[in-house]
């Protein structure tokens, strides 16, 4: 089911998706490329950035200047680490709803299915953020694979030069 989006949201999501990768669109050309005032309608900017990374579009924000578009390989750490938030923040709630609660009001069974229904959560929370690190360890890996190629070709290239210039000096 696609929800409705009101036409500034998608003025921005339009804006956003133009900028090149590195690049800082700052708040006044969002602004004006949605005709609203942001500072009181903040909310536009916050659920168009959400909805691009669902897409795989990410930004960071840049404090006092605007949001930066990141590479893909560098949204999942920030992917990550709205993650790792959201789960902390959740657990706290949790916590503190158990914290008010009496759980000697409730019968043997509602404490039990209480208790089974915090841990699935807790656990379906750790299995996530596992998988997370995980792919994150893998893209680090792919990246240091990658250089340690790269380094090994110009070692064989500048090696591959140097024999051939001793073979040249004792050829003269």
């Amino acid at each position: 089911m696609m929800t409705q989006r009101l036409p500034e949201t998608q003025k921005i999501i339009d804006y956003l998706s133009r900028v090149p990768y590195g690049e800082t669109a700052s708040f006044r050309d969002i602004a004006s490329a949605c005709e609203v005032d942001l500072s009181v309608k903040r909310h536009l900017i916050d659920s168009s950035i959400k909805t691009l990374a669902t897409e795989g579009v990410y930004f960071k924000s840049v404090r006092g200047t605007g949001y930066r578009r990141l590479h893909p390989d560098q949204g999942v750490d920030t992917v990550r680490k709205w993650h790792n938030g959201q789960q902390h923040r959740s657990t706290h709630k949790m916590s503190k709803q158990l914290n008010g609660a009496n759980p000697s009001h409730l019968s043997p069974s509602g404490r039990k299915s209480l208790e089974s229904g915090l841990n699935e959560v807790w656990f379906r929370k750790q299995v996530e953020s596992k998988l997370l690190r995980e792919e994150a360890r893998k893209a680090q890996r792919n990246k240091a694979d990658e250089a340690q190629k790269e380094l090994q070709e110009r070692l064989n290239l500048q090696h591959q030069k140097f024999l051939e210039g001793l073979e040249n000096q004792q050829g003269s």
